[in-house]
């Protein structure tokens, strides 16, 4: 009997300890994260870009894009948007042919470095936009969910103020948003309006939509006049999923941990998006994504990429039947992205298409390559689809 007593009591006295000892670990794990994910991040743009630490650690390549860039304020149709500033690079003469490169999610304008030199010692006027929220494009406020607002209140405030309030109220308050939510492609159509009405862009425009960005352009070139597209030239685009891998960015402590580490994100881009990409560029790229709210933009824009778009509806709608179009697909990815390819090209047999040698971001690896496929379509096209406002005038 005694010896039975000593024995509970002895269980007794350890189970609270072994208690307070998961709640003690728990905590610290959780506090752990949370400050890991705050030092992973703690390198972002905090107001001007030229004036902060965050532009000032940019690689050179990135910074010399930058400085080849100019800024187009963007105004949109809803009062809860402010006018937003985009970034744009333009090369070559304003009398040539324009052609407007759109990047794909994850990516920027610093993508098409190579291409718009290319297309430029070619005779055209070569043109390429940061979407907003991407590259050195500012990020637009929208109304993303209670869960981002919850953590970026904890982040401000503490674990242990987000603890207090979970006992003592039973959930965690955060600001609400008085910015109504406007979809991707409605943003990204008035983007690239503004920028041909800014940059003064002669008709017909000849079009580069990369990867997702196959959507927004869809959606412009289904509501531009007649005869003001030239051409659209897709590069890697399907409605299945964009390259970039997105849902590692859903998650607020994952994504931190993603940009945060050299490895891990250069492991990332070479699976996922290009394995001919060199390190430069992939540290270009982890820079563009340091910036405040960047990596939670792309986890949106990935969530909000329509995969019902029917490419091949699409390419025989009135709006679009006459339009000329080039499909570029690359050859050395995937059995899976290779079938896709046949897919689409399946879908639009009167798109023209052809393979490449890249993988699913070819700006990086293949950009001879895909910078020769556009020029030698467009200038293939009959001289109809060639004028200018000069030889209309």
């Amino acid at each position: 009997m005694r010896g039975g007593g000593e024995q509970r009591h002895g269980k007794g006295t350890r189970e609270p300890f072994t208690f307070w000892f998961y709640v003690t670990l728990a905590v610290s794990l959780i506090t752990g994260f949370f400050y890991s994910g705050k030092f992973l991040s703690s390198n972002v743009v905090d107001g001007d870009g030229e004036n902060s630490s965050w532009f000032r650690s940019l690689p050179p390549a990135l910074r010399d894009h930058y400085s080849d860039g100019v800024f187009v304020k963007a105004h949109f149709s809803s009062s809860s948007l402010l006018p937003t500033q985009v970034f744009t690079v333009d090369r070559g003469d304003k009398s040539e042919e324009p052609v407007l490169l759109i990047h794909g999610l994850g990516s920027s304008s610093f993508s098409f470095r190579r291409i718009l030199a290319n297309l430029q010692s070619n005779g055209f006027r070569a043109v390429a936009l940061d979407l907003p929220g991407s590259g050195f494009s500012d990020l637009i406020d929208r109304d993303n969910g209670g869960v981002w607002k919850v953590w970026r209140s904890v982040k401000e405030k503490g674990i242990f103020w987000g603890f207090d309030s979970l006992i003592s109220m039973g959930y965690i308050p955060y600001d609400e948003d008085a910015k109504s939510s406007v979809s991707g492609d409605e943003l990204g159509v008035k983007v690239i309006e503004e920028v041909i009405d800014s940059l003064e862009l002669e008709t017909p425009i000849h079009f580069v939509a990369h990867d997702s960005a196959m959507q927004v352009v869809a959606s412009y070139v289904s509501s531009a006049s007649s005869g003001s597209v030239g051409s659209v030239t897709f590069i890697d685009s399907s409605s299945r999923a964009p390259a970039f891998p997105y849902w590692m960015f859903s998650a607020p402590i994952v994504r931190d941990i993603a940009v945060g580490s050299k490895w891990v994100f250069g492991s990332l881009i070479n699976l996922c998006c290009s394995r001919e990409i060199d390190s430069s560029a992939v540290e270009a790229y982890r820079a563009i994504l340091k910036k405040k709210g960047a990596r939670q933009a792309a986890a949106v824009a990935g969530k909000s990429f329509n995969h019902s778009f029917d490419f091949g509806d699409w390419t025989y709608s009135d709006e679009v039947k006459d339009v000329p179009l080039q499909i570029l697909w690359s050859h050395m990815s995937s059995d899976l992205w290779i079938e896709e390819g046949k897919r689409v090209a399946s879908s639009a047999p009167r798109a023209a298409f052809f393979s490449h040698l890249g993988g699913r971001w070819p700006q990086e690896g293949a950009s001879e390559e895909i910078a020769g496929r556009i020029v030698q379509f467009i200038k293939s096209l009959p001289k109809t689809h060639r004028k200018t406002k000069l030889d209309e005038n």
